[in-house]
């Protein structure tokens, strides 16, 4: 057998076990459980209680099963300021709460959100999950399920659009089943893509929408003040600055940041003019 043969041959093969192992983490290999978190409260952390405004992240999913509704339930009852999910849209046009593309993570079984109907999806049973042993028969909620939820406690909706089309005639939809819940005011709408608030925005000219960044950028700042954004930002990124963190304050945009659950990082935040914080195990004052 020739060299060039054997190095094709060592190439296929290797190339094959990288795709079965592949297929079998995708398709195969458990979810990691999701732990619950300790609970503090804000007072705790800092003594600049006035004026902070906290996001439950996902509702209370330190608590309970992350976008679910015992976790926007747990997350009114606390009386958060808002209460954040994570919204796509299904194959058949409806506007479900999922944060992954896929239901592998919280289900166990993976369906993609898009390709699927709202009725197989709702069909599913969410079996990971923040004391999930509490919970039995939690289903994917849908958008007007959450909306109700928060209507209930008097808490503001942040729904994050995390879809992959966010044209107009896709968000309009999502701005339809919004609003038409009985109650529902003062909406936050977030997203990373542009594309989403943007067409928001086009729908609503007084809609509040902001930003999400990871790496916060000069350039991000000056989107958000030249179209009337905020800004939410990672505040735990590796690559945040103070000089960029500066930028951001001295610009004058409504600024928040994700997902701040330890003292430090609360207090450095503060230190910029950041009063809404989204966080996994914060609560309010009782």
């Amino acid at each position: 057998m020739n060299k060039k043969r054997i190095i094709v041959i060592t190439a296929a093969a290797v190339i094959l076990v990288v795709a079965v192992t592949f297929v079998f983490v995708f398709f195969f290999s458990k979810p990691k459980k999701i732990m619950p978190k300790e609970t503090v409260r804000l007072s705790q952390l800092t003594e600049k209680t006035d004026g902070i405004r906290l996001i439950a992240h996902r509702g209370l999913s330190g608590v309970a099963p992350e976008n679910t509704l015992p976790a926007f339930e747990e997350a009114g009852k606390a009386e958060f300021f808002g209460v954040e999910c994570d919204v796509y849209m299904t194959k058949d046009g409806k506007w479900v709460i999922m944060h992954d593309s896929d239901t592998k993570r919280m289900c166990g079984k993976r369906l993609f959100i898009s390709s699927n109907t709202s009725d197989r999806l709702s069909a599913l049973e969410i079996t990971n999950g923040a004391n999930i042993e509490k919970y039995e028969g939690v289903k994917i909620p849908q958008v007007e399920e959450y909306l109700e939820t928060c209507v209930k406690y008097s808490v503001v909706p942040v729904v994050e659009i995390k879809n992959s089309d966010c044209s107009l005639e896709t968000i309009k939809t999502l701005y339809e089943a919004v609003y038409s819940v009985d109650g529902v005011k003062d909406v936050i709408f977030i997203s990373f893509k542009r594309q989403a608030i943007e067409s928001i925005r086009e729908l609503d000219e007084n809609a509040v929408c902001y930003l999400l960044v990871n790496e916060m950028k000069k350039d991000d700042v000056d989107y958000c003040k030249e179209n009337g954004f905020g800004i939410n930002f990672n505040a735990n990124h590796k690559k945040l600055t103070d000089e960029t963190l500066e930028y951001m304050a001295k610009s004058g945009i409504d600024t928040a940041c994700w997902t701040v659950d330890s003292k430090e990082t609360l207090n450095k935040m503060l230190g910029y003019g950041v009063y809404t914080f989204t966080t996994n195990r914060i609560l309010p004052e009782e």
